[in-house]
């Protein structure tokens, strides 16, 4: 995760878009790269598996630096 970070030199207030949200893990690191004034959106087409990311950034307070969206993005 630190190499994507690092390679696309993601930075304090840049924008990320991310598919395929997952376990949330890699948007968690994206969160804390782009914080305190930058975004991240997230896509996943699997309801169930972006609620759950969705609750967790919620739990661990990511909810105001990621934003979850249930799409197929192809």
């Amino acid at each position: 995760i630190s190499f994507v970070v690092s390679f696309l030199e993601i930075v304090p207030g840049c924008v990320v878009l991310e598919s395929g949200t997952g376990s949330g893990s890699l948007n968690t690191s994206l969160a804390r790269a782009v914080a305190p004034i930058g975004h991240v959106y997230t896509f996943d087409f699997h309801e169930q598996r972006a609620a759950s990311a969705r609750d967790d950034f919620e739990k661990t307070g990511f909810n105001n630096l990621v934003t979850v969206g249930v799409r197929d993005i192809q």
